[in-house]
């Protein structure tokens, strides 16, 4: 799944607005905001994680087909 779906889905399961996380950030402005989502630009993996924890989620990575080992991103 690309970053702007994650991204627009967090927003919409939290009924926030790109200018609430813009403010939750305190660092990316919601024009950035914007268009990361709306156009799917490619994002930097520490602006998306920066999104994602102030969302209060988390990022998960797993190896393939090993149930076992998996680790969360800070």
């Amino acid at each position: 799944m690309k970053s702007n779906v994650i991204i627009k889905s967090l927003l919409v399961a939290r009924g926030l607005t790109q200018k609430d996380l813009a403010a939750m950030t305190g660092k990316v402005t919601q024009s950035a905001i914007s268009n990361a989502v709306s156009r799917g630009n490619a994002m930097k993996i520490d602006t998306f994680l920066e999104m994602v924890h102030a969302l209060d989620a988390e990022v998960v990575v797993r190896i393939k087909g090993d149930d076992k080992s998996e680790w969360v991103i800070d």
